[in-house]
């Protein structure tokens, strides 16, 4: 699992934006998809996003904005509002416990070479932030990455915000697929702080890699292209690779949760419902689970 198969997840509370045209020329390649069957008697929609990418994507993407006015009731990963509302727990969750520093996960050149490439991107060092986890200051450190290397990026354009926001604005339901508790245990509590102190050091070991594999993933979801996508997303080589544990805790397992949830909350009320791309795709991603489960599942083109 290279550093972006791991920020791919991390997205969920990261940011970055993408507003290139659609332009896949495979006809199973959409971020768009339908699903109606199974007793629902209106369809539902789901959109696979990048986290927080300008709102003006929805734009390019057919049928997007027509689904998005016209559903009942909106789905996300979490209520955007309610996250907002609880930063201090978030806060509290991404601290170091008080057993362990970051020279008892180091040697003293590793402990340099995270120190230096910290104090690049946000202009402190490790001594600085060393009360907090490994995990929270690489969610840190991409964010200052991805406004550093992409200009466009701007937070208050964010399409996963837009899409309750408007929702708000209309008057329609706003479900969130899981708590602030459950994105907690995923993106700071499934490895242990060795490991989280590794995947660390990686990131600015190989920084000018990783970056490339972003800009390459970005242009995957720009041309909806889910088969590359969900390449890099199980892609196990590179100097960072991973183990299927993490892959599992970081999407898998939460896609087979939400994909027993969604059946119920569907049929309820017509649903747009928006989650990150990397949930939408593979054989373990929502949109086979749901068409396994006897849903009929199709692009909207």
């Amino acid at each position: 699992m290279k550093p972006i198969k791991l920020f791919f997840a991390i997205l969920a509370i990261c940011y970055f934006t993408s507003t290139a045209g659609y332009s896949s020329n495979n006809e199973k390649d959409a971020l768009l998809w339908k699903v109606s069957g199974n007793g629902l008697e209106k369809p539902s929609f789901i959109l696979g996003t990048l986290h927080l990418a300008s709102k003006s994507k929805l734009d390019s993407i057919p049928g997007a904005n027509k689904a998005l006015e016209n559903c009942e009731q909106v789905v996300g990963e979490l209520v955007m509002s309610e996250m907002m509302a609880q930063v201090s727990k978030i806060q509290q969750a991404g601290m170091m416990s008080a057993d362990t520093t970051y020279q008892m996960l180091y040697t003293e050149e590793e402990f340099k070479k995270v120190s230096e490439g910290i104090k690049e991107y946000i202009g402190v060092d490790l001594n600085q932030v060393g009360m907090l986890k490994p995990s929270m200051i690489q969610t840190t450190i991409v964010m200052f990455m991805y406004q550093k290397f992409f200009s466009d990026y701007n937070p208050n354009e964010a399409m996963d915000n837009y899409v309750q926001q408007y929702a708000s604005t209309e008057g329609k339901d706003i479900i969130g697929l899981e708590t602030i508790e459950d994105q907690i245990n995923a993106l700071f509590n499934t490895s242990s702080l060795k490991r989280q102190a590794e995947i660390l050091l990686c990131l600015f070991e190989h920084t000018e890699e990783s970056l490339v594999s972003a800009a390459e993933l970005i242009d995957a979801y720009n041309r909806a292209d889910l088969t590359t996508l969900e390449a890099m997303i199980n892609d196990t080589e590179g100097p960072c690779s991973g183990n299927q544990a993490e892959n599992d805790a970081l999407i898998n397992n939460r896609n087979k949760i939400w994909a027993e949830k969604l059946p119920g909350i569907m049929a309820e009320k017509s649903c747009f419902i928006a989650v990150g791309a990397g949930h939408i795709v593979g054989e373990s991603g929502i949109l086979t689970l749901l068409e396994k489960a006897g849903f009929k599942v199709e692009p909207v083109k």
